[in-house]
């Protein structure tokens, strides 16, 4: 939705007739406005760059990095002024080949996270709000539920700062296990003898 604001949904049948016929960007106002006016925050999610599709980085051979920043650029343009958009989740269950700090920029998850957030708080100075970063699946010691480990960040915390540009950057992550428990996907963890304190 984020690349194509001013576009119709596909599905877009609606009982409301406040919401027939209205573009993502209409839709989305309607939302974060109804929700300010009941005194609730919104929390917006890079859900996925495709309707059908979940993709493992932040990047595909269709869908660039740059892709993906553009469309957080164009939600911050539209939604930075709402008192009640709290946050944004950068990208939604990384997972596969998604990493945190090995040295291949192609695959850490952890360098785009702090690329991205400096470009967007360098080009929106008024959004005040929090960045999320999920973790990754695959890491060191054991393998989790997509964008649950955050293993990496005990040996690299994401550092957005800017050389001082940003001296309170950090304070505005917010690392953000996704994760089930046992009844929606099972994991080794879970069968562990101290269940759940492990």
């Amino acid at each position: 939705a984020a690349l194509d604001l001013d576009n119709y949904p596909r599905y877009h049948y609606f009982k409301d007739p406040v919401l027939r016929g209205k573009t993502v960007r209409q839709l989305l106002e309607i939302v974060i406005d109804e929700a300010g006016a009941r005194g609730i925050t919104v929390l917006l999610d890079m859900h996925r760059a495709r309707e059908n599709e979940k993709f493992e980085l932040w990047y595909t051979k269709e869908y660039s990095y740059e892709t993906l920043l553009d469309g957080w650029h164009r939600l911050l343009d539209a939604f930075k002024h709402r008192w009640n958009v709290m946050g944004v989740d950068l990208l939604n269950e990384p997972h596969g080949a998604a990493r945190w700090e090995t040295g291949d920029r192609g695959i850490d998850w952890n360098r785009a996270a702090e690329d991205m957030i400096m470009k967007l708080m360098q080009a929106h100075p008024e959004y005040t709000g929090l960045f999320f970063v999920e973790g990754v699946s695959n890491n060191y010691p054991y393998i989790c539920f997509w964008g649950a480990n955050l293993e990496g960040v005990a040996r690299k915390p994401l550092d957005v700062r800017g050389g001082g540009k940003f001296p309170n950057g950090n304070k505005r992550i917010v690392y953000s296990p996704h994760t089930y428990g046992p009844s929606v996907d099972h994991q080794p963890y879970f069968d562990a003898p101290d269940y759940p304190r492990n």
